[in-house]
């Protein structure tokens, strides 16, 4: 799933972005092939508001499947795109967030980052564990 913006809010005021657009995306189970993903039907701001959305469909994936992509700083070379699967990527932060940081079902959970720092992916999945973040969200509400 790929999601844009078209506000942010800087200094508590709200700032248009450039609009981005998304031609396609390129799922590559391995260096041999690839296929493109259909683009998906974008909805409206309006059409989130209203509630006139379609039902979500949820699918069985396997433990190597991507999760997401995170990008190096390129310190020490030129930047590159790192690919984390589900599988790895849960067991990993599950084993953080319970013997790193304690975080269990009574805890409130708050990291302050935005979606682009890999530390964005760290706070969602502390939701594993039970604890209760401020970003809450429901995916068809804004």
């Amino acid at each position: 799933m790929s999601t844009t913006a078209s506000v942010a809010i800087r200094w508590r005021e709200p700032v248009t972005l450039p609009c981005i657009e998304i031609e396609g995306v390129w799922w590559c189970r391995s260096c041999r092939r690839s296929q493109r993903l259909a683009r998906s039907r974008k909805p409206s701001w309006e059409s989130c508001l209203s509630g006139d959305l379609p039902a979500l469909r949820f699918e069985p994936r396997s433990f190597n499947d991507p999760l997401f992509i995170l990008y190096s700083s390129g310190t020490t070379g030129v930047p590159k795109c790192i690919v984390h699967g589900i599988g790895g990527t849960l067991i990993q932060h599950a084993k953080e967030h319970a013997l790193h940081t304690d975080i269990s079902r009574d805890d409130r959970f708050f990291y302050f980052t935005t979606c682009g720092w890999m530390m964005w992916n760290w706070l969602v999945s502390g939701s594993a564990r039970g604890a209760a973040d401020p970003l809450r969200w429901f995916p068809l509400r804004p």
